[in-house]
């Protein structure tokens, strides 16, 4: 696309988000527990040139009250930040493709259930990793 100088347009985009989620853990072996988060997003798209689109987004999530669970943790102690970002890119009228990366910290992990048939001492947890970190190689097909 070409704007009215003859220069390739760019389009740009910035979401601020805040708000409240409410996530419902069932956790192995342990009691669930609903955790009630304030929310902050900040999210960026761009198309700096036409077959090519950039994404951004970082959300932190904060509990607003103490969680009891196999653990205690107080008000603002379990923070969750998921970061995700993506690249794509159009290979032609109907078919693209893309990479996808996800991250995701925990401060305060679910501990880990006990392998099947072994069971961990009274009072032991261990925690699950804080981080987690994905990616993907997609491939998008859209049928007119």
């Amino acid at each position: 696309m070409r704007g009215p100088s003859g220069s390739r347009a760019s389009c740009r985009a910035l979401r601020l988000e805040l708000g409240y989620d409410l996530a419902y853990e069932d956790r192995v072996g342990a009691v669930p527990i609903a955790i009630h988060s304030g929310r902050l997003l900040a999210a960026w798209a761009a198309k700096p040139a036409t077959p090519l689109s950039l994404e951004l987004s970082v959300e932190l999530l904060a509990n607003l009250a103490a969680e009891r669970g196999s653990t205690a943790v107080a008000a603002l102690r379990d923070r969750r930040t998921p970061v995700k970002a993506a690249v794509t890119w159009k290979l032609n009228g109907w078919l693209a493709t893309g990479l996808e990366a996800r991250a995701r910290h925990d401060s305060a992990p679910a501990p880990r259930p006990a392998p099947p048939g072994a069971t961990f001492e009274d009072g032991y947890a261990p925690p699950a990793e804080a981080l987690d970190v994905t990616a993907d190689l997609v491939l998008i097909a859209t049928v007119p």
